[in-house]
């Protein structure tokens, strides 16, 4: 049996323990981010990151090929940009990130009715002339997914975002990206429209 004195000192650098975990903050910079690659060991990002990160989650049996832990990091500039990264088996599955690329790539509504399913994110990257914000990224380099978001222009919260498999487009939506042309509707017109 422990002594009162004895609880009361594990207890106390329990505490410390804690305090110290807690103060502790791993930071990553949009270039450390994107230099990370999609099967690299969480030790080659704990190396060009200095230090661990902060683990969030964790599932499966340690040691086996099923084992999967997600890392987080802030971003250096803001406390409100974060990095996550999920390692599956030892290699990085996946990488996210949010607030870290501040760049703002705008599109039209035109050029996402222009983009096809099929393209390459070149192709996307030339009609918009940027490359747009990549959020996140996961699976092996021959089929990795890539998912990039671009603000649409003019005023308002518009985006539309893609979806990249194996290099070419599989997925495209727009929020709130529409036409100017094609929203407006007078008031005489909208009372001749008949329901049935």
């Amino acid at each position: 049996m422990f002594s009162t004195t004895t609880s009361f000192l594990l207890v106390i650098l329990s505490i410390i323990t804690l305090h110290l975990d807690a103060a502790t903050t791993y930071t990553v910079t949009l270039q450390q981010y994107q230099t990370i690659q999609l099967g690299w060991t969480q030790q080659q990002v704990t190396q060009l990151l200095n230090g661990p990160g902060t683990t969030t989650s964790q599932w499966g049996i340690l040691g086996s090929t099923s084992y999967s832990i997600t890392i987080q990091y802030l971003g250096s500039q803001s406390s409100s940009a974060i990095a996550s990264f999920t390692f599956t088996s030892g290699k990085l599955f996946s990488r996210y990130q949010s607030g870290l690329d501040t760049g703002v790539y705008i599109i039209t509504y035109q050029q996402f009715a222009t983009i096809q399913i099929g393209w390459t994110r070149a192709q996307v990257t030339n009609l918009t002339g940027s490359s747009g914000i990549a959020t996140s990224e996961s699976g092996t380099a021959s089929s990795a997914n890539l998912n990039v978001q671009y603000k649409g222009s003019g005023t308002g919260s518009s985006t539309a975002s893609f979806t990249f498999i194996g290099g070419q487009l599989n997925l495209k939506t727009a929020n709130g990206l529409a036409s100017a042309l094609t929203s407006i509707i007078t008031f005489q017109q909208y009372q001749t429209i008949q329901i049935g």
